[in-house]
């Protein structure tokens, strides 16, 4: 029943929660924040509200409804009211109204407390045995030298915590002979290491995929697209990608991209617990070289598969039975998460560690906008300027971060490939980051789990920032692209099985892919827009927050600033700069097009790629090849 309290009779609210026996004074005391609802005008300056957590009705004055979307985070009443006055611009003496206003909303339990999710950890299983990595897969490229020193950090790893584990290793080497030579080293390794071994080159990627055409009547170029990518690219991880995600179907498994090595290190001052993040959850350190990055770091020796273990597979209703309940941050706790939390539909299925060494990004110009990592960055003017050329770096969480933000790399990674996993974009770089959108959009229950350890990621060859890699500021690559078509799918139908979400989201790249140009040129440009707004915004932020300090700093985040509005009305900026126009601007707008329909042709039929490989496994049969 809707009711009030007399400013007389309330307890005043303290941060701290308190045990009191007095139902007002728990209300009072309580940490809330709005839940899921929806509401609709009713007329009489009135509102029907509905909660989809506890699927009750109420019918409420629409200005009391009207303070639900300002109680977005975890807080006390008060602390709740007070901003309210402020953002709406109150007069300070209604605080006393919006406080009873509240203290009904939660009463109403139209405001969430707190406690219910505490309470979780009394309801979760205390037992849980952790699902079994089955392999590390490793993703190559004609680095046998690399890879070789990566598989067997990791095969000595596992000797030395007493475990098994298969490993395979995807190949998009074009060199038959330097494919040869690579089987031959793994065979060697196998027998010197007596572990099982598995490859799957170009060989192994037709032979698989001339069985699913005959047998299974998957179209010859979807699958070749899937396995080998389209011709003309010389980067194709995604396809090695793809591959093992067949290979391991019905399984928990470690991709590992060659040139990392099984080194695990400790983050600074890690903070124990677990946190629920819905904003960028990442941080930065820098360093001028290697060398100095592994002195700041604290190395451990554990097993590094059962570190992913512990996470990997879970569902989110449990995650609260692996921490103690005072170290549970739950302020990051969106109305979706507490929704996934509380009915135990949401569930982790990529595990991510950080990485320390060569930074695998693109363009240090990100750093500008590095927010939690500011001040290490711009610590000294040296400094500054090193972590602008040198690529070494940590980029980790201080804590056990979960959430559903799309910040995803691949160097290394767990992924939960039980049930069904998206495919990967075949070719070009940042096909991290597609495949994590379209997990998300598809999988509306899909989290990922940050780590705070650190695995080593050391190409052979030193790599360094060059002037080309700071300028390239103001254009799109064909990854952004496609992001803006899948960030535009949406379906009420989160019934609906993973397989036929993806089918959906298939058709509706595919109408992207079909639409006339410039139509598909115009949503192109809307995006492109949208997002350098955001950006300039969260520098204009930056620079507020930090007041402009120091100089250095600020005059390069304004630079850019000032780079990207030059670039909002020129055409060019919308040319996916990876792939090659020769000077035309709509030759590589029509390529990414054909790609994006491809995709989505894709898309459709991955679930059926899925069932058939992993019907091929029942009967015995792997698409890669043992070397032993």
């Amino acid at each position: 029943m809707f009711f009030s309290k007399k400013k007389e009779n309330r307890i005043k609210p303290d941060p701290v929660l308190l045990e009191d026996e007095n139902e007002d004074a728990d209300l009072n005391n309580e940490l809330y924040r709005s839940g899921d609802i929806i509401s609709f005008p009713v007329g009489n300056d009135d509102s029907l509200v509905y909660s989809r957590q506890s699927r009750g009705a109420n019918i409420l004055p629409t200005f009391i409804v009207s303070l639900l979307p300002y109680c977005n985070t975890f807080n006390t009443l008060e602390a709740h009211a007070q901003s309210c006055v402020r953002r709406l611009g109150l007069d300070p003496q209604q605080i006393d109204h919006i406080y009873d206003s509240l203290f009904d909303l939660a009463a109403a339990g139209l405001l969430t407390p707190l406690s219910s999710a505490r309470d979780l950890h009394q309801e979760s299983p205390t037992e849980y045995e952790p699902h079994k990595i089955a392999t590390v897969g490793f993703v190559t490229h004609n680095r046998p030298e690399s890879l070789k020193r990566g598989i067997i950090s990791y095969i000595e790893n596992i000797k030395r915590h007493d475990r098994e584990c298969d490993f395979v290793v995807t190949d998009s080497t074009p060199l038959a002979v330097d494919r040869t030579q690579t089987r031959d080293m793994l065979r060697t390794l196998a027998g010197d290491y007596r572990v099982s071994i598995s490859y799957l080159g170009l060989d192994e990627k037709v032979s698989f995929a001339n069985l699913l055409v005959n047998e299974f009547n998957v179209p010859q170029h979807v699958i070749d697209f899937a396995l080998l990518g389209p011709a003309g690219f010389a980067i194709r991880t995604g396809a090695n990608r793809n591959a093992l995600l067949l290979q391991t179907v019905g399984d928990l498994f470690f991709s590992a991209d060659d040139d990392t090595e099984c080194r695990l290190f400790e983050v600074p001052d890690q903070i124990d617990g677990l946190s629920f993040f819905s904003e960028e959850p990442i941080e930065g350190w820098f360093f001028p070289d290697q060398a100095t990055a592994l002195e700041a770091v604290r190395p451990l020796d554990e097993d590094v598969l059962s570190i992913h273990e512990r996470w990997l597979g879970r569902d989110l209703i449990d995650v609260s039975s692996i921490t103690e309940p005072q170290l549970i941050d739950y302020s990051g706790l969106s109305t979706k998460y507490f929704k996934h939390l509380t009915s135990g539909t949401g569930k982790i299925l990529a595990t991510l560690p950080g990485i320390i060494g060569d930074s695998g990004i693109g363009s240090p110009r990100w750093f500008l906008l590095s927010g939690d990592t500011h001040d290490r960055l711009c610590n000294t003017r040296e400094e500054y300027q090193s972590a602008f050329s040198s690529r070494e770096m940590l980029r980790a969480v201080r804590r056990i971060c979960v959430g559903r933000v799309p910040s995803f790399m691949t160097t290394a990674l767990g992924l939960d490939n039980r049930d069904i996993l998206p495919p990967f974009f075949p070719v070009l770089r940042n096909q991290d980051a597609i495949f994590a959108i379209t997990l998300l959009k598809c999988f509306d229950n899909a989290y990922f789990c940050h780590l705070p350890w650190a695995l080593l990621h050391s190409p052979l060859a030193a790599r360094k920032y060059t002037s080309a890699d700071v300028a390239i500021s103001s254009s799109c690559g064909m990854s952004d692209i496609l992001r803006y078509c899948i960030k535009d799918f949406e379906t009420d139908f989160h019934f609906l099985p993973y397989g036929e979400r993806l089918q959906a989201m298939g058709k509706h790249l595919m109408n992207f892919g079909a639409m006339p140009a410039p139509d598909f040129e115009e949503f192109i440009r809307i995006q492109f827009w949208e997002q350098t707004s955001r950006v300039l915004h969260a520098g204009e932020e930056l620079l507020q927050t930090h007041e402009y300090i120091p100089d250095f700093w600020a005059d390069d985040l304004e630079n850019y600033s000032q780079n990207l509005r030059d670039a909002l009305l020129r055409k060019e900026s919308i040319v996916p700069f990876d792939l090659n126009g020769q000077g035309d601007t709509q030759a590589p707008l029509t390529q990414s097009q054909q790609l994006i329909y491809r995709f989505g042709e894709l898309l459709s039929w991955w679930p059926e790629i899925v069932e058939s490989a992993r019907d091929v496994r029942s009967k015995g049969q792997r698409i890669a090849a043992q070397v032993n």
